[in-house]
């Protein structure tokens, strides 16, 4: 999972930042910067995030619908705030983010890029489990029949040694 959620966090970062780099002008004619390419990445991966936990479970109650959507609302609020203070380096990304057309389409592809490879993976691990499951079920018994042939198993080394029926392999007399 760890490395499924690295290759799309790569795959973020790099569709936002190649398809942004010297394409994404403000309202001045100005190329954006780190900020805001910065800006939204941090933003598709909070909203693919809170999307992936929508569509993996397959239940849902009404406390976790809440909190996902209180998560992305308060997320976008926070963004909407900080995003009009003229001092910050982010002033007016919201509206860029949000009101671009161009924006939004790489918005809306990555998510669906994602998403689609969730489903992608999925069905691979349907086929892979149909796959190893009948494979399972012929191997386990042979090493079932190897582990009652081997006998018990029997505790030995340092963390066994001061137990009962171990020689004890500290000797000095101040540990004992």
């Amino acid at each position: 999972w760890m490395l499924y959620g690295a290759l799309q966090g790569v795959l973020i970062f790099f569709v936002v930042l190649y398809s942004l780099r010297n394409t994404a002008t403000s309202t001045e004619g100005i190329i954006e910067g780190f900020y805001f390419v910065g800006n939204m990445i941090f933003t598709l991966v909070v909203l693919v995030v809170n999307l992936k936990l929508l569509t993996s479970y397959n239940t849902h109650t009404l406390g976790s619908i809440i909190v996902i959507a209180a998560t992305l609302l308060v997320y976008y609020l926070c963004f909407l705030i900080i995003s009009f203070f003229p001092t910050q380096n982010i002033y007016g990304t919201f509206s860029r983010t949000f009101f671009s057309i161009s924006h939004m389409l790489i918005q809306f592809v990555i998510v669906a890029t994602v998403l689609f490879m969730d489903v992608v993976m999925y069905r691979v691990r349907i086929i892979i489990y149909d796959y190893i499951h009948p494979l399972k079920a012929e191997i386990v018994p042979h090493f079932q029949q190897s582990i009652d042939k081997a006998g018990p198993i029997k505790n030995t080394g340092f963390a066994f040694s001061q137990e009962p029926g171990h020689t004890p392999q500290i000797t000095s007399p101040e540990f004992q």
